[in-house]
């Protein structure tokens, strides 16, 4: 089937092709290389969603081990967080609390407040925050180890690892969000750093992730422009 690249180039828009089009480039190879983006996200998911999983898991356990299961009711950890993350616990509940009512709407079963269900509430920054400045000497100087085992105490510089969790969270937004991630020049080096830091967390989240984290290859089949 013959493709109408001007209709598609409305229902997509001319304004989230712009990056794609330099002045002079037609629309089919515009879309060549909006496939492209499209392609290197799918390659991007298996680490994005694994590393995720795994780095909000370990500091579910640290919570755990430092303010008991329902360490999202403990008055404790309320009292030294910042208030971006006590903001953020409190969104999570509230959210949780929506999810019931709607079950009972539906004529659902309601589901018990756990804390892997408000884990499920809350999003990266959450996690990325706890290792930030402010909750440095709360969640860091004394927990590095439980949160990074498989990592060398030379290796676990903390503004490091931030500055790599930041660039992550925000090519994990890029990504779930459908930004450009194409033109990145630093995407395979964020790449290498992902894989660097899930290793650190999970010797063997690393070593499973591996036969399905196809990124490097579909990174080297698009050529220098990604």
């Amino acid at each position: 089937m013959t493709i109408n690249y001007e209709n598609l180039e409305q229902i997509i828009t001319p304004q989230r092709l712009e990056i794609y089009r330099p002045e002079g480039r037609d629309i089919p190879l515009t879309f060549a290389e909006y496939e492209k983006n499209i392609r290197l996200a799918e390659a991007l998911y298996p680490s994005l969603h694994v590393f995720e999983i795994v780095l909000r898991n370990r500091l579910e356990q640290l919570l755990q081990q430092l303010f008991g299961e329902e360490w999202f009711h403990e008055p404790r950890l309320f009292r030294i967080i910042s208030q971006p993350l006590r903001n953020k616990i409190a969104d999570a509940l509230t959210g949780f609390e929506e999810k019931n009512k709607e079950r009972l709407e539906e004529n659902k079963a309601t589901k018990l407040l756990t804390s892997g269900r408000v884990v499920a509430e809350l999003s990266l920054s959450f996690w990325t925050t706890m290792l930030d400045p402010y909750h440095e000497q709360i969640f860091w100087h004394s927990h590095q180890k439980m949160i990074f085992p498989n990592a060398q105490k030379t290796e676990r510089v903390i503004k490091t690892i931030r500055a790599e969790l930041r660039e992550i969270r925000k090519l994990r937004n890029r990504v779930m969000h459908h930004e450009p991630i194409l033109y990145d020049k630093n995407l395979l080096e964020k790449h290498q750093n992902l894989s660097k830091l899930l290793t650190w967390l999970s010797n063997d989240a690393g070593t499973w992730l591996q036969p399905f984290d196809r990124f490097a290859g579909v990174h080297n089949s698009l050529g220098s422009a990604a």
